[in-house]
């Protein structure tokens, strides 16, 4: 299986975002800033610690179920 991840820059109400897709993760991340520009309502949960593709770790404080975000190319 062939590791691929994709960059992809977009903007949501205004807001530049980057969308980073890893065709081999299971969940899912959002940041805060993103959350709040789309009225998305996170619940508070058990910090994670996320480590990404780039080496980049970030803490992950809330969860979001049930909202649904769809990407077109």
């Amino acid at each position: 299986m062939a590791f691929e991840t994709l960059y992809v820059s977009s903007t949501v109400n205004d807001q530049p975002i980057t969308i980073l897709i890893d065709g081999v993760s299971t969940y899912n991340f959002i940041q805060d800033k993103v959350v709040h520009s789309l009225n998305l309502k996170g619940q508070p949960t058990t910090p994670l610690s996320a480590l990404v593709s780039n080496g980049h770790q970030f803490l992950c404080n809330s969860v979001s179920k049930g909202d649904l975000i769809h990407i077109q190319f």
